[in-house]
């Protein structure tokens, strides 16, 4: 599949923004116990940029030859921010809050 030059550009920061959301849900998983966290239901969101780190983490199987441990993330919350270069949502993606307005 041919990538879009077009975002080129945004691709090694949104590959470090998604390391930096997985070691955030590592820690997560190893303190649930102690801070009592259901680590089978988390919501994952943000506005803007953080609505795209929370989109590509959900709907990409893969950046840059990199996988991630999605388990437990039951719902995403994208406020203004949705981008994706491919997209990847089927009837097993989680499911999903977009909100928008007109001067998006």
């Amino acid at each position: 599949r041919q990538r879009s030059k077009k975002w080129e550009h945004w691709r090694a920061p949104l590959r470090d923004a998604i390391i930096d959301t997985v070691m955030v849900l590592e820690w997560i998983r190893t303190n649930r116990e102690k801070y009592r966290i259901n680590h089978q239901r988390i919501a994952i969101g943000g506005t803007s940029a953080g609505g795209q780190i929370a989109v590509n983490l959900c709907y990409r199987e893969e950046i840059d030859g990199l996988t991630f441990d999605k388990s437990g993330i039951f719902a995403v919350i994208d406020m203004w921010g949705a981008w994706m270069e491919n997209e990847n949502i089927n009837s097993k993606s989680v499911p999903a809050v977009i909100i928008h307005g007109k001067a998006d």
